[in-house]
C-alpha cells in the first residue's frame, strides 16, 4: 500500500524509498553509497577561515530515514547553544536551545524529503557560530518567483506520504 516494495516475478523488492525508509545501514552503503548526511561543527562564522583546522567536529549519519531523522535532530539540538528562560511564577529554570526544536525538525525533514537522491553527493549540515546551514544534493522544483509562496513541488512523492503518515512531515 505504501510503495516500499514491487513483486518482481515471484520476488518481491524494495523499492529506492522502501531501502531510504527502512534499509539496513549495510545495505544503503552498499546501494546507495552517497545516501547519508555529514554534519560538521564549524568555530567562527565562515567555511575555511584555517584551512589546517576546517572544522571542530564531524559525524556522518547513514540510516533508514525513519531512524536517521530523530538521530540527526538530536545531535543538532544537543550541539546548539542553549539560553537560560525561567517562566513567571516558576521556581526552576529551564534551558531553551537558541533554534526552536520544531524549527530543526522541519530543516532536517525537508531536507531528507526533498533531496534530489539521483545525485550521488551528501547532504551537508554545518553549525557555525551563528547560525545552521544545510545544503542539499538537487535544487528546488519550484521556479524562483514562487519562493514564499503556499505550497510545494514534492520530488520524492512517495517519501513525503510516508513521513507524512509518520507524523514527521505536514502538509
Amino acid at each position: 500500500a505504501l510503495n516500499l516494495v514491487k513483486r518482481e516475478a515471484d520476488q518481491y523488492r524494495p523499492t529506492v524509498a522502501g531501502l531510504l525508509l527502512l534499509g539496513k545501514p549495510v545495505s544503503l552503503r552498499r546501494l546507495l553509497p552517497a545516501v547519508r548526511v555529514d554534519y560538521a561543527r564549524v568555530q567562527g562564522t565562515a567555511w575555511v577561515s584555517d584551512p589546517e583546522q576546517r572544522f571542530e567536529t564531524t559525524q556522518d549519519f547513514r540510516d533508514a530515514l525513519i531512524r536517521l531523522i530523530p538521530k540527526l535532530e538530536a545531535a543538532i539540538l544537543d550541539d546548539m547553544p542553549r539560553y537560560f528562560r525561567l517562566k513567571p511564577g516558576e521556581l526552576q529554570r529551564s534551558d531553551q536551545s537558541l533554534l526552536p526544536q520544531k524549527v530543526v525538525r522541519e530543516a532536517v525533514v525537508n531536507a531528507v524529503m526533498h533531496r534530489d537522491y539521483q545525485v550521488h553527493q551528501p547532504t551537508l549540515v554545518v553549525r557555525f557560530s551563528n547560525r545552521l546551514e544545510i545544503r542539499n544534493a538537487g535544487f528546488s522544483l519550484k521556479p524562483e518567483a514562487e519562493l514564499g509562496e503556499m505550497g510545494s513541488v514534492q520530488r520524492n512523492p512517495t517519501l513525503a506520504a510516508v513521513l507524512y503518515d509518520l507524523d514527521f512531515a505536514e502538509t
